[in-house]
């Protein structure tokens, strides 16, 4: 008989309570059985597990490592995790998970490059929709055909409102009549088509920028002068809030009066209103004293970091926390979140490792998964009662070099030493699937990785990775939104003006910079030269993400 020996903290306290008056350095021994038919939890010799009651070599087990691993009997490795195959997409599971490069279309999987998208402009689509120039609509659907008929509250301070056939549209451009993009009854396609038609060159620009103009707030809701310029002379309409001192409802009240003075400009273009994760808090240990104190925004409900959901590992949990986020951002007026991060904790000595879900894919993915349902109020990409989403690094930013940060110059290599790059998509696989928003691409080059990214530049530079690999292979669809300074900084790229990398950040197929100065996006005549985008591989059939 096996026996595993553990020394208890406490354990004269707990001898004294028990009055067995043995001395303080009693060792107790916990004795575990032998694997086998009675005990099939039970010990295994070194570098094996017990598998229902059987001991055999660990690395034949379905992990994270091993995607065609053993399961126990009635169950099927998935994503390196052992589930029932009901759980996954079939007749009786016609939105379930499928293998990296497939997605489930009415219970079957078909390859996501065959799907209705960007990409696929004539796709597939569920049936009774019609691919729309990359958008599953109504058949026969055309931007003279309404698609939607529950009215939307709607409310002006600088609009009127026009009264249509018992309907309410907010006239947004003043003009008094119903212009496409005001008619919310027809696709998005057509409305987003209607107003960049109307947008001289400085609206469309100030669009594809996101920056943090906007401030921290103002506790009487006046608009500082800086962000009426911002508004209204630079077109600007991203913003990031920096929360900090302001509270909730004098926040709401601030943004309230920012979109007052969006909505009395030319075409009313709204502001949307994003932040950086907020909900978490951490705790510090003063070096002298020993005493601990926690850090937590006093502005929104503390929750633990990622870090601790993922070892919490409920997705119950996940959701309930992704739902209060949602109903917190969307009370204060913000309707976009830049996360959560999908990154993998490979690299234990990175700095933002608290802020994942974890190592293991299966399990990130998972919880990724469920904190964007809750984030945007669906699971199928609807944001009418929900912020958007940002899933972030792609491809993945946990493996960095030395366990250096991308922001830096030093840490601007990702290495996968273990050969496991496409392990690092498995939770962004899960993030496209339930329909998010948008994408961070990571600022690192991919060390090495010349079968996904050809030129060997950074993310949201490569048209390989973008183009590519993320919207053609993995069916991404929304806002590729770039992290702060990637245009600045242009790892690789460090001879290119910055009007060269604005037109190679642009045709990779990013879409938005973050902090950096648009005005090189007026000025990208001069275009970088680019090496033909080489082609993809495809995604390895035995990658999938997702686990019960």
């Amino acid at each position: 008989m096996r026996s595993l020996v553990k020394r208890v903290p406490l354990i004269a306290a707990l001898i004294a309570l028990a009055g067995s008056g043995c001395s303080s350095d009693t060792e107790i021994r916990e004795v575990v059985p032998d694997c086998g038919p009675s005990h099939p939890t039970g010990t295994c010799e070194s570098g094996q597990s017990c598998l229902e009651g059987e001991c055999v070599a660990t690395e034949e087990i379905c992990s994270a490592t091993n995607f065609e691993g053993m399961c126990g009997a009635g169950l099927t490795c998935f994503a390196g995790g052992c589930v029932v195959p009901s759980e996954l997409c079939g007749a009786d599971n016609p939105t379930g998970p499928c293998e990296i490069g497939d997605s489930c279309l009415e219970g079957e999987c078909v390859a996501t490059a065959e799907l209705c998208s960007e990409s696929a402009p004539e796709g597939l689509c569920p049936s009774g929709q019609t691919c729309l120039e990359g958008i599953c609509a109504g058949d026969s659907v055309s931007c003279d055909s309404p698609i939607y008929d529950e009215q939307p509250t709607i409310a002006a301070r600088n609009r009127d409102v026009l009264d249509i056939d018992g309907l309410q549209f907010k006239d947004s451009n003043g003009n008094g009549e119903l212009d496409v993009y005001e008619d919310w009854r027809l696709p998005e396609l057509c409305r987003a088509q209607d107003l960049v038609a109307q947008m001289d060159i400085d609206q469309k620009i100030g669009v594809m920028a996101e920056s943090s103009y906007v401030g921290t707030g103002t506790t009487d809701a006046t608009v500082p002068e800086s962000v009426q310029t911002a508004i209204v002379d630079n077109h600007k309409r991203f913003a990031l809030i920096r929360v900090g001192s302001v509270a909730a409802p004098d926040l709401a009240k601030y943004l309230n009066a920012v979109q007052e003075l969006a909505e009395s400009q030319p075409l009313g273009i709204p502001v949307t209103i994003t932040a950086d994760p907020l909900h978490g808090f951490g705790m510090s240990t003063d070096a002298a004293s020993g005493a601990q104190t926690l850090s937590a925004s006093t502005v929104v409900s503390p929750f633990p970091y990622p870090l601790g959901l993922g070892a919490i590992n409920d997705p119950e949990v996940t959701r309930a926390f992704a739902d209060i986020v949602r109903e917190e951002f969307v009370a204060m007026g913000f309707r976009w979140q830049l996360g959560p991060m999908a990154d993998q904790a490979t690299e234990p000595r990175w700095a933002r490792v608290q802020n994942t879900y974890g190592v293991n894919p299966t399990l990130v993915a998972y919880h990724t998964y469920e904190t964007i349902a809750g984030f945007q109020g669906s699971e199928n990409g609807d944001l009418r009662n929900g912020i958007a989403a940002t899933v972030k690094h792609f491809p993945g930013a946990g493996p960095n070099e030395d366990g250096m940060d991308s922001h830096s110059y030093p840490g601007r290599y990702n290495v996968f030493p273990g050969g496991n790059f496409e392990h690092h998509q498995i939770p962004f696989q899960a993030a496209f699937d339930v329909g998010a928003a948008a994408v961070m691409p990571c600022y690192s080059i991919f060390k090495d990785q010349t079968d996904f990214d050809g030129n060997q530049v950074a993310a949201a530079y490569s048209y390989d990775l973008i183009t590519n690999y993320l919207k053609r292979d993995m069916g991404f669809n929304g806002l590729v939104t770039a992290d702060w300074g990637t245009l600045s900084q242009g790892y690789a790229n460090e001879v290119l003006s910055l009007p060269q990398r604005a037109a190679m950040f642009l045709q990779a197929g990013s879409h938005q910079l973050g902090a950096d100065d648009p005005g090189p996006l007026r000025k990208q005549s001069k275009r970088a030269t680019l090496k033909k985008p080489s082609s993809t591989t495809p995604w390895p059939k035995s990658l999938r993400w997702r686990s019960s």
